[in-house]
């Protein structure tokens, strides 16, 4: 038994074995890295329906989903300013771009907050070596003085969407190895990745 305040059952010392016994609880907060999506699309001439599909769908059925599912994305785009009917070219309207109107397209891109076109002309076999080709290039409409690498961001994912109706020059082994050696810290290594 007890005999005075404050002393314990182990023998009056005053010492509680439990007191040195704490709980720490953490929470592990789950969070979405966010993603760099470029898009390189095709400009020959068997590619009109395809853009057009793009600039039909590119505001309602991809930026608006990925946006109003909390990520934080911006999409990049290489491909050819311009008339999908005309000239196999792409103009993408506001929200997403920052052109007024694309009837008729304006002669430069004009980039959003999230959309950031590379004003490039890719062929049917070329898309992956212009991807390497224009990455520290000047943009010809002067938005991007250091290439289209001026517009991505550290901290996110790559991804890369290729719309062609044809084959790559370019192996896949070949494109990794070269993209790899642009910048690891944006691209990764093959041990570990941060593209897709």
């Amino acid at each position: 038994t007890a005999s005075g305040g404050g002393s314990s059952s182990s023998g009056g010392s005053g010492f509680n074995p439990d007191a040195s016994c704490a709980t720490e609880t953490s929470m592990a907060t789950l969070g979405r890295k966010p993603v760099d999506i470029i898009f390189v699309i095709d400009n020959s001439g068997s590619m009109t329906e395809e853009i057009t599909g793009v600039e039909k769908n590119i505001n309602a059925n991809f930026a608006a989903i990925i946006g109003d599912a909390g990520v934080d994305y911006r999409v990049i785009m290489l491909s050819k300013n311009g008339s999908a009917t005309a000239n196999q070219s792409i103009c993408i309207t506001p929200p997403l771009s920052g052109n007024a109107t694309c009837t008729p397209p304006p002669a430069k891109p004009t980039n959003g907050p999230r959309f950031f076109q590379y004003d490039t002309e890719i062929s049917s076999t070329n898309s992956l070596q212009k991807i390497i080709q224009t990455y520290k290039v000047a943009d010809p409409s002067g938005a991007a003085p250091g290439g289209w690498s001026d517009w991505l961001r550290p901290e996110a994912l790559k991804a890369f969407v290729e719309i062609t109706d044809d084959q790559s020059a370019m192996t896949a082994a070949n494109f990794e190895t070269q993209l790899f050696a642009l910048t690891p810290a944006q691209f990764g290594t093959a041990a570990n990745r941060n593209y897709v």
